[in-house]
């Protein structure tokens, strides 16, 4: 960032102006384009403000419009507009310049000091010498260190000139004239203010001049920017080229509104009777904006690769070209050829898991013609990829590729591989594109586009997956789904059998046969006057309760309690064996002879001692 200022000096004040806020508000609202131009134009802007105390509304009574707090908010905001790297140069002026400012606009910390030298602007000068002004700006750009950049000059003024030792409009521009380098161009703009017919005389015929004299609905300038540098026309087949496209980005000016007139020059093919021209002027401005070449006299243009230059100018003088001239090229003999077998989809590496041995691969053969074998034409590979991840290797027969390695041949038959010697840390679909840009060489194929430039280029993807397991990932990969297995079918058999986890499971093997229904839960002895014994039921098999059988021996009677499974339940089926026994239900205080009975449970088997067994299911 470059910046130096000049202190401001007092001056007797200006007359009054007829002035108006909203003619500056309609004028700055469309400063010079309304989005800054890249800075591959190198385009720089030179501000010129009036700071005569009348744009503040002085002397006070005037009647003269408070307009410096606009002025200096609209300067703003077009500093925050531009790009990185874009120049503005800031000039104030009264009684000649008073301070100068130049920003590179390089980095935020430039944007902030633009800012605040903005910020810090006041207009209280005495005097309007506009002309000097201009002048002492381009005698400074004309002085400074040579650059082909142009610059686009905007003079903002509320007054006519009033410098008692100045030039006429006319005498200023003839003087400006000499001064302004190639390409720079001048918008004097007055801000409620009429100038005299003379002065609006002295802009006739200035193509890098322009006067406003009332606010317009649109102020700007006209910026048509080239962003093709060099266009190669290819094989003239017949009279006429293939299409190329001049690539336009157009800045502050709508796309109908914009005519060019295309100058080829070829001296070679001038110098043998021929005549480069376009086929026609240019007026379609969409995106692509196509341009093809004719060759009159073709006959006469031995074959070879011709190499010009295209100029191109506007045909309304408010409209400005940047670059306005670029290198052309065009051939009258066919080019060799080189065929790319790639897929019609791109070039498909399939998949790679990370952990594997070995490169992921894939291959294109390149078949060359005849007239291509040879070291004069070839072509330069180019491999981008979507992601951050490193782009795939390249070789060509076998031999690894470089950046800048030019691939030629003297076979017919060629392999161009691509590889990913290691796999990406992360696992994923990766994309990218392969371009190939030829060399006096026409490339095509199956699965190539081609751009504005000649070159060519096919899509590339590979998919990346995750390492494979080893055996004790597996392992437990196999152990965690049966434990999930084993708990819904739990989960599902507790729902049904409405039991806990072990009874619900030992319930389902019993319904499908898989084992046997068991006796469980106790038996209660309570014999009258003493006190309760309990004995605990288990196992598949009948068991014999009292009278010399397996459970309470000193009974007279004997029960025999058998296991089965019913309803979903495993129940005790009770039967007399000897004696005489019988049973009270829970919901029955009365006794009925024992039969067969199946017993819930706190059912009481009453012996013939009168002895009561309490049965209870778990």
């Amino acid at each position: 960032m470059r910046r130096r200022t000049r202190a401001n000096s007092a001056h007797p004040f200006a007359p009054a102006r007829a002035l108006g806020l909203l003619a500056l508000a309609t004028a700055f609202g469309s400063l010079p384009v309304p989005a800054p131009l890249h800075a591959q134009s190198g385009l720089s802007y030179i501000y010129l403000i009036d700071t005569s105390g009348s744009m503040e509304g002085l002397p006070a009574g005037s009647g003269n419009a408070v307009i410096f707090p606009r002025v200096k908010e609209e300067l703003l905001r077009h500093l925050e507009d531009m790009e990185a790297g874009e120049q503005v140069e800031i000039r104030t002026f009264d009684a000649g310049i008073q301070s100068r400012a130049v920003f590179d606009m390089a980095s935020p910390a430039d944007r902030r000091e633009a800012t605040r030298f903005v910020e810090g602007l006041e207009a209280r000068g005495q005097s309007t010498w506009v002309y000097r002004s201009i002048l002492d700006a381009a005698r400074d750009r004309r002085s400074g260190a040579e650059s082909a950049s142009p610059a686009a000059y905007y003079v903002f003024t509320d007054g006519v000139d009033n410098d008692p030792e100045g030039a006429s409009m006319r005498e200023m521009l003839d003087q400006f004239g000499e001064l302004r380098r190639e390409n720079d161009y001048l918008i004097y703009v007055t801000l409620g203010v009429d100038l005299p017919a003379s002065d609006s005389a002295a802009f006739e015929d200035r193509e890098w001049g322009e006067l406003r004299k009332q606010p317009p609905g649109v102020l700007r300038l006209g910026v048509v920017q080239l962003r093709a540098r060099h266009l190669d026309f290819g094989l003239v087949e017949g009279d006429v080229s293939g299409p190329r496209s001049l690539a336009l980005r157009l800045r502050g000016v709508e796309p109908d509104s914009v005519r060019l007139n295309i100058s080829p020059s070829f001296p070679e093919i001038e110098a043998a009777g021929g005549v480069v021209e376009p086929e026609s002027i240019v007026t379609d401005f969409d995106a692509s904006s196509r341009l093809r070449l004719r060759i009159i006299n073709r006959e006469s243009v031995p074959e070879r690769v011709y190499r010009g230059e295209l100029r191109v100018s506007p045909v309304q003088r408010h409209i400005h070209v940047l670059p306005d001239q670029i290198t052309a090229a065009l051939s009258t003999v066919p080019l060799p050829t080189a065929t790319v077998a790639a897929a019609e989809g791109g070039i498909d590496f399939g998949q790679w898991r990370i952990g594997d041995e070995g490169p992921s691969e894939a291959t294109v053969q390149v078949e060359f013609s005849a007239g291509a074998r040879s070291g004069e034409s070839g072509f330069y590979v180019d491999v981008t990829s979507a992601s951050t991840t490193v782009a795939p290797s390249v070789a060509w027969n076998g031999r690894p590729v470089g950046p800048g390695d030019r691939l030629t041949s003297t076979e017919r038959l060629n392999e161009l591989a691509f590889s990913w010697l290691e796999a990406p840390a992360e696992d994923g679909g990766l994309a990218g594109e392969v371009r190939l840009t030829p060399e006096g060489l026409a490339l095509e194929g199956p699965g190539l586009v081609s751009d504005d430039q000649g070159r060519v280029a096919t899509p590339w993807r590979l998919q990346v997956n995750p390492p494979p397991l080893t055996w004790w990932q597996r392992a437990l990969y196999v152990l965690g789904v049966v434990a999930v297995l084993i708990f819904l079918l739990i989960f599902v058999l507790m729902a049904r059998y409405r039991r806990g986890p072990y009874t619900a499971t030992r319930l389902f093997f019993v319904g499908v046969g898989m084992a046997d229904p068991r006796l469980h839960g106790k038996l209660v002895y309570e014999p009258p006057g003493s006190d309760p014994m309990e004995v605990p039921l288990s196992g598949p098999g009948p068991m014999l309760v009292g009278a010399g059988g397996d459970y309470l021996l000193d009974l007279p009677d004997q029960v025999e309690l058998v296991p089965r499974y019913r309803d979903k339940k495993e129940r005790v089926i009770a039967r007399c064996t000897q004696g005489d026994v019988q049973y009270r239900s829970d919901d029955d205080y009365n006794t009925q002879p024992l039969d067969g009975q199946s017993l819930n449970s706190h059912d009481v088997l009453v012996m013939s001692g009168r002895e009561e067994v309490v049965f209870w299911e778990c």
